[in-house]
């Protein structure tokens, strides 16, 4: 079975109470008033979709579908050379082809990796069409 998540409406607003109202008018604006009050003060909730559509029905627009919480991503922060580790340099300067059979500093390190990365050069989108005419 399907499960939704439901919680207050972020969209909804209170209808204007119509100019000269009865009593009674006042006393309903009320109530959908207060209904309103405890509706933002309740939790999220986890609900079969059956459920939650018919309580959404009801609420009259009070209640919405929540969306799905969004993954989470697992990539990375880009980070310069001078902030990267010892191993990070390492794996960074094979994947950019430094030459590492001989010991270096971890200063010469930053610097191959810096020249390496400058070397690379990228193209526009634009420039690797071709002309079709």
């Amino acid at each position: 079975m399907k499960m939704v998540r439901v919680g207050p409406n972020p969209n909804y607003k209170l209808p204007a109470l119509k100019a000269n109202p009865s009593q009674e008018d006042k006393d309903a604006w009320n109530a959908l008033k207060a209904s309103w009050a405890a509706v933002k003060e309740s939790r999220i909730m986890s609900l079969p979709y059956v459920t939650a559509m018919e309580n959404l029905r009801l609420s009259g627009g009070m209640y919405a579908i929540l969306p799905d919480a969004a993954p989470v991503a697992t990539a990375s922060a880009i980070r310069l050379p001078e902030e990267m580790t010892a191993d990070e340099l390492k794996l960074t300067a094979l994947q950019l082809g430094v030459d590492l059979r001989k010991p270096m500093k971890k200063a010469d390190l930053i610097t191959a990796v810096r020249k390496a990365m400058d070397a690379v050069q990228l193209m526009d989108d634009d420039d690797s069409e071709g002309d079709e005419t």
